[in-house]
């Protein structure tokens, strides 16, 4: 998760931290302010991705159509299942960045700690 964030970092949260937020958070990439919130965007934006992918793929090569025509169908099932994942990705991420986050901030104190032997 560290290299993801340090390229992230390098090509887009540098400068949306410019952009949005205050100038601390811009200057200092190693604030764990700034570490959570772009590890939370991290997996967010990825968890979209990987669902909408897969869901994709699945819905047009695997999916049996005539399952919509079912009785017990309920109305508007696809689209409540499309935004009920939509709306629970990000409160998932907030239960798991906190464990990515203790991740790259041990790696790097490990890292310092090894450095200094």
């Amino acid at each position: 998760m560290d290299l993801i964030l340090e390229l992230e970092d390098k090509y887009f949260f540098d400068w949306m931290y410019s952009k949005v937020s205050p100038n601390y958070l811009a200057q200092n990439a190693s604030d764990p302010v700034r570490q959570f919130i772009s590890i939370y965007l991290t997996l967010t934006v990825h968890g979209w991705l990987l669902y909408f992918s897969g869901a994709g793929l699945s819905w047009l090569l695997f999916f049996d159509k005539k399952y919509l025509e079912h009785p017990k169908k309920l109305h508007n099932q696809v689209a409540r299942e499309i935004s009920t994942t939509f709306f629970s990705i990000p409160v998932m991420s907030v239960f798991t960045s906190p464990i990515f986050w203790l991740e790259v901030t041990a790696d790097k104190r490990a890292r310092s700690l090894a450095d200094l032997v």
